[in-house]
C-alpha cells in the first residue's frame, strides 16, 4: 500500500523546500507527495519552488487548485488533492511545518 501525503500551500515558498526536505528525510516507506498549490497571486512563487525541487525528486506531484476561479478555500483545496489519490493511504501534511 502506498501513502501519499497532501500538502495545501499558499504562499508558502519560503518554507516548502524545509518541509519537503523533511518529509523525504523521515518517511521512508513508498510514497508520493501531492503539493496543491492554492492559487493565490502572480507574486505567489511557490509552485516554481516545488516544481524546481520536483526536479530531483520523482515522486513530488504539483497540482495548481483553481488557476482561473478563485472559489478555493483551505476544504476545497485538500478535496482537490484526495482526488490525485486513486489508491492507498493518505495524510495531510501543512505546508508551514507545524506538524511533526
Amino acid at each position: 500500500m502506498k501513502l501519499h501525503i497532501i500538502i495545501p500551500a499558499r504562499k508558502e515558498e519560503e518554507i516548502i523546500i524545509h518541509t519537503l526536505t523533511q518529509i523525504e528525510r523521515f518517511v521512508t516507506i513508498p510514497h508520493t507527495v501531492i503539493v496543491v498549490n492554492d492559487f493565490s497571486d502572480p507574486t505567489d512563487t511557490t509552485a516554481d519552488v516545488v516544481k524546481r525541487f520536483g526536479r530531483t525528486h520523482k515522486n513530488i506531484k504539483l497540482v495548481i487548485h483553481n488557476p482561473n476561479n478563485r472559489s478555493g478555500g483551505f476544504a476545497r483545496v485538500l478535496a482537490r488533492g484526495a482526488v490525485e489519490v486513486k489508491e492507498g493511504c493518505v495524510v495531510f501534511v501543512m505546508a508551514d511545518d507545524c506538524d511533526e
